[in-house]
């Protein structure tokens, strides 16, 4: 239908120094600095933001009125972002690396961040009862109703049950920052060793939080400020200012292509925390601390071990050179892919009914730390089950964020390529690609609520085994 389409303009300016200065012979600095501005969108046409106003239970709309084209957000001049690294050469095969840099976010909120009521319209044209048409194809869909766009740019007594986003007057990018040290050595046999230490700090991350949720456990819709005030009980999305970290340990083996065959090892120790995932909703909007916790992607140990080899047969090669049976054996490529993961976290949830708290999630009780059994398939438990209960009627359960560790992961990936030199000009590729070779059942983690007749048990699996075949002509 017609109306207001959503779209909106932004100007974004950066400018950049860099320097690299050879210190010594043995010393090299890399300087730079970064200024970054994103001016504060607009609306492309007026109206075409709404904000919500929780205090006054109104919509603002952009460009209308005395309301701003950027409702308020405004244009931050101020994102400075140095990066500098250094390498030091110890000895002929001896290198230490260092670097520290900050990031900038431009991303505002959310991709529908200003798109409220009554940027986005729908009108719903319902026939008088069950056994009435609403209409006819032939006589055509009935015309809209747009809404009526007030020159104040205020609608007064927004409706209460839509949900609505509140933009933040003088809203802040985010930034990360991010450092590592790192010491590479050169070994005999084409190998090379390096460790580094890698880490990171977010600063600023928006996340979503509803501000109409359940301030009190055990009071339901009474608890809800804006139902209090305004009668309005759908979800009202502010934001709040938080962090997050990453800390890994990094060691990787390198042996650099010769002679037809290179190998890469590498192994990361590492923890990531963070206050929500996603879209970035806290799930209990109502005590940020009960949030935080290992990321929802965070794996403590990971394991790479990948490979080439070419057969050295064939022309060019050392076994073989001429003759029938090396275009036979040769140009064969074998690569693969072996890797390792510890599980992914889950946090044990229990029935929100129990809370009496729209708008928060509930966790179980837990009264040890839980042990890992192992076990899969139905009627038997991956962890330890007997150490959960119920949480006591209108309070929150004790479970932190993301504790235990689901399955881990063991994938193997091979293929196999077989080159055909025609010309020197035209070649071709037959590829035999497996993913999953062994056809390793990948487990998903176990249910984690505990109000579920399945609760502590892995019933399902992912990524079973596939082939492909594929010919490619290269000319």
């Amino acid at each position: 239908m017609p109306g207001i389409f959503p779209t909106f303009r932004q100007t974004q300016l950066f400018t950049y120094f860099q320097d690299k200065w050879q210190v010594t012979p043995k010393l090299t600095l890399d300087l730079g600095l970064r200024h970054e501005i994103y001016f504060a969108p607009t609306a492309a046409v007026p109206a075409g933001f709404s904000n919500y106003d929780p205090d006054g239970n109104r919509l603002l709309l952009s460009g209308k009125g005395g309301n701003p084209g950027d409702l308020g957000v405004g244009t931050r001049l101020k994102s400075f972002a140095p990066r500098t690294g250094l390498a030091y050469r110890l000895t002929e095969k001896t290198v230490v690396r260092a670097a520290f840099g900050i990031t900038i976010d431009p991303s505002y909120p959310d991709d529908k961040w200003a798109y409220n009521y009554p940027v986005k319209q729908n009108n719903a044209f319902l026939p008088l009862d069950s056994y009435t048409a609403a209409g006819s194809m032939a006589a055509g869909f009935p015309p809209p109703l747009p809404v009526v766009i007030p020159d104040s740019g205020i609608i007064a007594n927004a409706p209460t049950a839509q949900a609505y986003v509140i933009i933040p007057a003088g809203l802040r990018q985010a930034y990360i920052e991010a450092w590592n040290l790192a010491v590479q050595r050169q070994l005999p046999g084409n190998f090379a060793l390096e460790a580094a230490y890698v880490g990171n700090h977010a600063v600023g991350i928006l996340n979503r939080v509803n501000l109409n949720a359940g301030q009190i456990p055990g009071k339901g819709a009474a608890g809800q400020p804006l139902n209090a005030r305004f009668g309005r009980k759908a979800d009202t999305i502010g934001w709040a200012r938080m962090g997050g970290n990453y800390n890994g340990l990094q060691v990787k083996l390198d042996r650099r292509y010769a002679n037809g065959f290179a190998l890469t090892t590498a192994y990361t120790f590492s923890k990531s925390i963070n206050f929500a995932d996603d879209n970035g909703t806290l799930l209990i909007p109502v005590n940020f601390r009960m949030n935080r916790g290992r990321a929802n992607f965070d794996r403590a140990h990971m394991y790479v071990q990948s490979f080439i080899y070419d057969v050295p047969a064939g022309p060019g090669k050392r076994w073989l050179s001429s003759g029938l049976a090396g275009r036979i054996l040769g140009g064969w490529q074998f690569n693969g892919v072996l890797s390792g993961y510890t599980g992914t976290p889950m946090t044990f949830t229990y029935s929100t009914a129990s809370l009496n708290a729209p708008g928060n999630n509930q966790r179980a009780n837990v009264n040890a730390t839980p042990s890992v059994l192992g076990n899969v398939g139905p009627g038997v438990k991956w962890f330890d089950t007997s150490v959960f209960s119920f949480p006591a009627a209108n309070t929150f359960g004790n479970a932190a964020r993301n504790t235990l560790s689901g399955p881990g992961y063991v994938n193997l990936d091979l293929s196999l390529i077989k080159r055909f030199q025609f010309t020197e000009r035209w070649r071709m590729e037959l590829r035999a690609e497996t993913f999953n070779f062994t056809n390793t059942p990948h487990f998903n983690n176990p249910s984690s609520a505990l109000d579920s007749t399945q609760f502590g048990e892995v019933r399902s699996a992912f990524g079973e085994r596939q082939v492909q075949l594929g010919l490619k002509l290269i000319f």
